[in-house]
């Protein structure tokens, strides 16, 4: 080096010496001879050295004066002939800085990384720079990811690949991130647009409240209602209406007065968030709306074409004015046109056997029965509108949800006559249309209380007599089952238990009995049955009533939880019935939260099983643990992990996974120092075990930093070799 590349050096190291205590004045000065003396020589490596410097900082973060300065520098030097190549130069020498073994490092080069880039124009920055900076957003170091996000939060539309932009890797660590430091920046940074909407409307049921707060403060703003999809619509109407740590509801109703005008537009706003499974939640925001805005009263389309969701809405309208106003503000339709309305919607329902819209039809029919209970039924012209249509239904073949809704009006419209009412159209079906009987007898046990003449002559002239016939058993069983929850019958208790093989609808019903009582001897036949099942591994249509089970306070032998859980979660990655997955989805978003334990210990068998969606399975797993009430689920996981590869389980495929998911898993210094030393243990058989095939020295280098060297207990040595087998 000559002598004035060493003076310009020294110059270097002084200014930036003294940067940080000068005035004003002096640090404009300082500035123009820096970029004079980088202009005129060429002192990359010099200018480098003095970087390396910065980088070292032991400091949070480097001082706003050297940061500001360097940018300016930065500036200058890309306004200069060749000095857009000096800053490139700079760019590239802390890309590979980037990649040190030393956090702070890593950290550092980042932040001078942003300071040079933002002087770059963005489409001058190639994929390959991006990927290296992406590379980061993986870092084991949760302040070396927060500042790649900072860097690549505005290259998020430009592409790493054919495939895969910058913001899809936002989206994975606001998703996935073991960190809720770094996924609350990840969301205050990603881009709110149609391609993140999915991503950003699941904050809403983050287990992180100031994930949440955030999503509706910050980002729901920026989300059009209208093109999101009917679900994401939903689950974002679920979550604001239960949220309790803040004001989600009225967050999200000021988003909904942007997005329509209302009340003019009550019925497209109620159709965009209607969901038949969220009526509770739909309904508490509707009276939210009406609250501030008012409400619509339209109801003459109840006579002409009435459908699914406007009749829910009218049917909370009109809840709404009685709470408010009283029965007399109204203004119900003609009772004798409206039972007509009523009576054509039962038909549509009969006649819809194999109608893909039946369930609507269906819908429609019940809001309309709930909508009549408005009238008052004091006289007796009244009294016969309804009882007319009633027996109009019940008197010949009809449908389970229409008699439902027929037996149940009936019941509030009849006063000393029911008994003789049903009793007489029971009469009429028991020999014309035996399952007509059976269904208006069902009804009467579900909805007339209390017990009393009528039921107890269905149970003797109905029930024990028939419980032996084959082509109604179940629906005989069904009669029964609604009885026994009220009033407990040995011989109908005993054909249920007796036939829980014979059918899955009879395995509910049981469980359902023995969930309502305290019967231990109907719970062991259940559990029995239940874990027969799960070892045939058979059918999928034990998931929802086992979930009952699981999820009871009755205690359920933990040998048997963990194969339900493994059973659950195998089915739930490769069934093809949605209605089943989607069951699952809430089952499992509910246990995991309160409690994890579940999904670790059965995690590396599930794994090992499933044919595929592995990196779905592994990701959601991390996310249940990671926001579960369950504390150190993370570091659970991690010694679960290592027993099963220090235990030589599974293929060696799977054995290369978990070792990833090891890698994903960030180690901290608040886990139990005991369960540390287990890990620890396993480590040094899983070394022996997996050789050279795969590398675990990573793995155990970081566990050992948090240890405090201390030998392990007897106890645990103990515990862990019981764990291991050995």
């Amino acid at each position: 080096m000559s002598t004035v590349e060493t003076y310009g050096f020294e110059r270097m190291q002084l200014i930036f010496n003294e940067i940080q205590l000068c005035d004003t004045k002096k640090y404009s000065e300082s500035l123009q001879e820096i970029v004079g003396i980088l202009a005129g020589q060429d002192l990359f490596e010099e200018f480098c050295r003095i970087i390396d410097v910065v980088l070292a900082c032991r400091k949070p973060s480097i001082p706003s004066r050297i940061s500001n300065f360097l940018r300016s520098i930065f500036d200058d030097m890309a306004g200069m002939p060749k000095g857009a190549d000096f800053v490139f130069r700079v760019l590239y020498y802390l890309i590979r800085l980037t990649e040190s073994k030393v956090t702070r490092i890593r950290k550092n080069s980042l932040s001078i990384l942003r300071l040079a880039m933002d002087i770059v124009q963005p489409k001058a920055i190639d994929e390959g720079v991006l990927e290296k900076i992406s590379e980061r957003l993986f870092d084991k170091e949760k302040t070396v990811r927060k500042e790649a996000l900072r860097l690549l939060s505005d290259y998020q539309e430009m592409g790493l690949n054919p495939n895969v932009k910058v913001v899809n890797l936002f989206k994975d660590i606001v998703r996935y991130d073991p960190s809720d430091e770094v996924r609350i920046l990840a969301l205050s940074l990603i881009s709110v647009n149609p391609s993140t909407y999915g991503c950003i409307v699941e904050r809403c049921m983050d287990a992180n409240g100031t994930i949440r707060r955030m999503f509706y403060e910050h980002c729901l703003p920026g989300v059009d209602l209208k093109s999101l999809p009917q679900s994401k619509r939903v689950l974002l109407m679920e979550k604001a209406v239960l949220e309790r740590e803040f004001d989600a509801k009225g967050l999200l109703l000021d988003s909904i007065l942007s997005a329509y005008k209302l009340p003019s537009e009550l019925r497209a706003m109620n159709a965009a968030f209607y969901n038949r499974s969220s009526q509770k939640y739909l309904e508490v925001l509707l009276r939210a709306i009406f609250d501030r805005v008012g409400y619509e009263k339209e109801l003459e389309y109840l006579l002409s074409s009435p459908s699914e969701e406007d009749t829910f809405l009218s049917r909370i309208e009109l809840s709404y004015i009685e709470d408010i106003f009283g029965r007399d503000d109204l203004g119900l339709p003609d009772l004798e046109s409206f039972v007509t309305a009523m009576y054509h919607s039962c038909l549509s329902v009969v006649e819809s056997l194999d109608v893909p819209e039946r369930g609507a039809r269906i819908e429609t029919m019940k809001n309309l029965f709930r909508i009549a209970r408005f009238y008052d039924f004091f006289n007796e012209t009244s009294r016969k509108y309804i009882l007319s249509i009633v027996y109009k239904l019940l008197g010949k073949n009809s449908v389970e949800e229409v008699v439902e809704e027929a037996m149940q009006i009936a019941s509030l419209v009849c006063d000393e006559d029911l008994n003789n009412f049903i009793g007489s159209i029971i009469k009429k079906n028991a020999e014309a249309s035996p399952r007509m009987c059976l269904m208006v007898c069902k009804q009467v046990m579900k909805h007339i209380r209390p017990l009393g003449r009528l039921h107890e002559a269905i149970v003797e002239e109905i029930i024990l007599p028939n419980l032996g016939l084959k082509g109604t058993a179940v629906e005989i069983l069904e009669v029964g089952f609604h009885y026994v929850l009220e009033k407990p019958h040995y011989a109908i208790i005993q054909n249920l238990l007796h036939n829980v093989k014979a059918d899955c609808r009879v395995f509910e019903m049981c469980v359902d009995l023995a969930l309502s009582s305290d019967d231990s001897e109907i719970l062991s036949h259940v559990l029995r049955h239940l874990e027969k099942e799960l070892e045939c591994k058979e059918s999928e249509d034990i998931i929802i009533p086992g979930s009952k089970v699981v999820l009871s306070q009755h205690e359920v032998p933990k040998s048997l939880r963990d194969k339900f859980v493994a059973f659950a979660l195998e089915r739930y990655y490769y069934t093809q019935d949605d209605h089943l997955k989607q069951y699952c989805s809430i089952l499992f978003f509910e246990l995991f939260s309160e409690d994890s334990t579940p999904l670790i210990s059965v995690f590396c068998k599930v794994l090992e099983a499933l044919p595929c969606s592995h990196k779905i399975f592994i990701d959601q797993s991390l996310y249940w643990i990671g926001n579960s009430k369950y504390p150190n689920g993370s570091q659970l996981l991690f010694y679960n992990i290592c027993v099963y590869l220090a235990g030589g389980y599974g293929k060696d495929q799977t054995k290369k996974t978990l070792l990833r998911v090891l890698e994903r898993i960030e180690v901290l210094r608040c886990w139990d120092p005991n369960t540390t030393k287990k890990i620890l243990f396993c480590c040094s058989l899983m070394a022996k075990k997996l050789g050279s095939r795969l590398n675990t020295g990573e793995v155990v280098e970081r566990v050992m930093e948090i240890d405090d060297g201390e030998p392990i207990s007897q106890k645990d040595l103990y515990d862990v070799k019981k764990d291991l087998e050995v």
